[in-house]
């Protein structure tokens, strides 16, 4: 099969002719290509050359999953939903770049948000971005679109199609960067109805950002991240009321659009996960970071979503290339049994990663992950 059937019939829930292998490739590239961070960010030529790198050192993936044209530094720097410290910029030339929570919106301005939340976006990345206005926001928006459709083409000319077009967050995270963590908690107990209809105003332009980006790229995958509103922090209780809603939605919204949601979902979901099986079947991948349990993931949703994952980032730093084997044979065994898998590093390969251990978890899927008829 090529890579793209492969990743297809696993999105499909059926059995590829192996276990496709995807790991998340960003930061670590620039480690392994000799340049910093500060560099990787900063210089998209170097970046991409990086990446390329990457590919060459590893081989053998069935997807280009990296997140690079969404996290450039201009990128960050103009479109971020939060403030963030780049390489060079307060943090050391070779540190990872660093969220930086803080209240930017303030609660009387939910008004404005629900009223027009594109218009009161462009406010809000002006405030929290110095210098930014509406042109360098649109100019910014394009060059990445430009940036990432170059991306596109050039894993298409080697016959390795990309994991998405679009990085998005759900909406519960994206108002709770603008709020800021401690005050959109507040928020849910002092006003709860005021941040459902702004839940629903951002819903709707999220939906249509996937749409742009899927024109834009070709790609029919979009990346729709959640962290804050896991089990670790929002009850089953508050996820029913502040969170299904809106995923539902997207995701139904999305899949009648024949797009697909790539659910990146950070932090211990394992208590929700029985409310995502009323999601459409076939309508998502479920990625998992290695914090929710995956093989519960696996019994609960096994005929209703693929899933993906989850070689955690302590294994891949600190492990030997057989704990990488050992753990990746686990996961082809149980969370690959009768197809719906792709096998994938726990969120981003860390930047101090061994190569070898990347090495071995690819080389697993392929030796390992062949389904008999």
């Amino acid at each position: 099969m090529r890579p793209e059937e492969r990743l297809e019939t696993a999105i499909n829930l059926g059995m590829p002719d192996r276990v496709p292998v995807a790991p998340i490739i960003a930061c670590v590239a620039a480690r392994r290509a000799g340049i910093s961070q500060r560099e990787f960010l900063g210089d998209t030529e170097k970046g991409m050359a990086a990446l390329d790198t990457a590919d060459n050192l590893l081989g053998g993936c069935d997807a280009n999953w990296n997140l690079y044209p969404f996290q450039t530094a201009r990128s960050l720097q103009v479109l971020g939903a939060m403030q963030v410290l780049l390489p060079g910029d307060g943090i050391p030339e070779d540190s990872v770049f660093q969220y930086v929570e803080t209240e930017v919106m303030k609660p009387e301005e939910y008004p404005l948000l629900i009223r027009s939340f594109p218009e009161f976006n462009k406010v809000y990345l002006s405030r929290i971005h110095k210098g930014v206005d509406a042109l360098a926001i649109r100019e910014t928006s394009l060059w990445r679109a430009e940036l990432h459709r170059r991306d596109v083409e050039r894993w298409a000319s080697k016959g390795i199609p990309s994991m998405v077009a679009g990085v998005l967050s759900l909406p519960f995270d994206l108002l709770s960067f603008m709020r800021s963590w401690e005050k959109f908690f507040l928020d849910l107990y002092r006003i709860p109805d005021r941040v459902i209809e702004a839940l629903d105003v951002i819903a709707n332009s999220v939906f249509h950002a996937a749409r742009r980006a899927v024109a834009q790229s070709g790609v029919r995958r979009v990346f729709l991240g959640g962290t804050r509103c896991a089990a670790t922090f929002v009850s089953p209780k508050m996820f029913d009321k502040f969170v299904m809603p809106t995923l539902r939605w997207l995701v139904e919204a999305l899949f009648k659009e024949g797009i697909v949601s790539l659910l990146h979902f950070d932090s211990d979901w394992t208590l929700h996960l029985p409310r995502l099986a009323e999601l459409p079947r076939g309508s998502c991948i479920l990625d998992l970071d290695g914090t929710t349990d995956i093989f519960e993931a696996k019994r609960l949703l096994r005929d209703r979503l693929c899933i993906m994952g989850d070689v955690p980032a302590n294994i891949l730093t600190m492990g030997t290339p057989q704990d990488v084997e050992s753990y990746c044979k686990k996961l082809i065994d149980v969370v690959g049994e009768g197809g719906g898998f792709i096998l994938s590093s726990g969120c981003d390969v860390p930047v101090d990663a061994r190569l070898e251990n990347v090495r071995a978890m690819v080389d697993t899927a392929r030796a390992y992950g062949v389904y008999h008829p």
